[in-house]
């Protein structure tokens, strides 16, 4: 949406994404791909002046970004449950 600063404003401006995830080993191994500005509408404007000067700014992209990750989850790790059955707060046994 539009927004007011103290000496210009921002013009409103909306930008479609899309990412798909795919594990392939478990949760260790996963195959990303995003696509940003998808319908080509990610840009702004800015517009900013005072009593001596005046600045605009326009940014458009000019063609979506694809991107490819591949991700490798090296640590295993997992916390151990320390709770031995009693409940943390009260020290009776849970289920009771």
């Amino acid at each position: 949406s539009p927004s007011v600063t103290a000496q210009g404003k921002w013009n409103g401006y909306f930008s479609v994404d899309l990412a798909v995830k795919q594990n392939l080993i478990g949760k260790e191994l996963s195959l990303i791909l995003q696509v940003r500005n998808l319908l080509h509408t990610g840009g702004w404007e800015f517009y900013s002046q005072g009593t001596d000067f005046y600045n605009y700014f326009h940014f458009e992209r000019e063609a979506p970004q694809v991107m490819l990750d591949l991700k490798y989850n090296f640590n295993n790790y997992k916390e151990k449950d320390q709770s031995n059955g009693t409940n943390q707060d009260s020290g009776v046994p849970s289920g009771e």
